[in-house]
């Protein structure tokens, strides 16, 4: 599995569905919606791929990965593991290549990859660390150049790429969570969503947390799966278990 970025509601232990779900579909292009980390493009197989968010950070690190992988490798040859340099790189530039550079050394070194707050563990030695991040980012990088860059609205991202040859991949920010992600959606967002994925002439895969707003407005699933959610080290807990539900076309 190639992976980049730790980012939330990564779809890691869902992805070997998710590809067969786009397998079977027969379609050559796929559109991720809400692109976030970019795991479950990396890890699809597609004449063509197309990447949305409307993240400002997601999108000038992988226009600028795209464009300078080899100025964003120099840059980390030079850092170090610094709670000082964590705090000094949360902090915007002017310029769009060491503000991709200050998103993946935050990344790396935060709780769970937001960015927010200082996190390093010497016995995460399975997980992206500065000392392996220049593989990971050669490896990412063989799929990202491919890749079309958009950042749009989801109902403009649809309605600009829906064909007869058109995926759709839709991982929304989960419904009534809102300390998970910069950018949430209101009830009439998923309505809007809804909306989108009945009248699209290609075919869809959406991935959403369970709840009663949730049924009520897409019905029942067609696949309904439980996962355990793993934390800093790999550690779970018999608490910490999500549902996710699959709605696809």
């Amino acid at each position: 599995m190639i992976s980049l970025l730790r980012y939330p509601g990564g779809k890691f232990y869902m992805l070997e569905d998710i590809k067969e779900i786009f397998n079977k579909s027969g379609k050559t292009t796929i559109i991720d919606v809400f692109g976030g980390s970019g795991k479950v493009l990396m890890n699809l197989n597609a004449k063509i791929k197309v990447y949305n968010d409307i993240n400002n950070s997601l999108i000038n690190f992988f226009s600028e990965l795209k464009e300078h992988k080899e100025e964003v490798l120099k840059k980390l040859d030079y850092v170090l593991n610094s709670r000082e340099m964590f705090e000094r790189y949360r902090k915007k530039s002017k310029d769009n290549l060491e503000n991709a550079f200050r998103f993946l050394y935050n990344n790396i070194l935060s709780f769970n990859g937001e960015g927010r707050s200082y996190s390093y563990s010497t016995k995460r030695n399975k997980s992206i660390t500065l000392v392996n991040i220049n593989n990971v980012i050669n490896k990412s990088y063989n799929d990202i150049k491919y890749w079309t860059i958009e950042r749009l609205d989801f109902r403009e991202i649809i309605r600009r790429y829906d064909s007869e040859n058109s995926f759709f991949y839709l991982d929304p920010p989960y419904h009534n969570i809102t300390d998970l992600y910069d950018d949430n959606l209101k009830d009439e967002d998923y309505a809007d969503i809804k909306k989108s994925l009945d009248r699209i002439k290609g075919k869809y895969l959406l991935n959403i947390n369970e709840d009663e707003f949730v049924l009520k407005l897409f019905g029942k699933p067609q696949k309904r799966k439980e996962f355990t959610n793993f934390g800093i080290n790999g550690r779970t807990s018999p608490k910490t278990k999500r549902v996710e539900l699959f709605y696809y076309k």
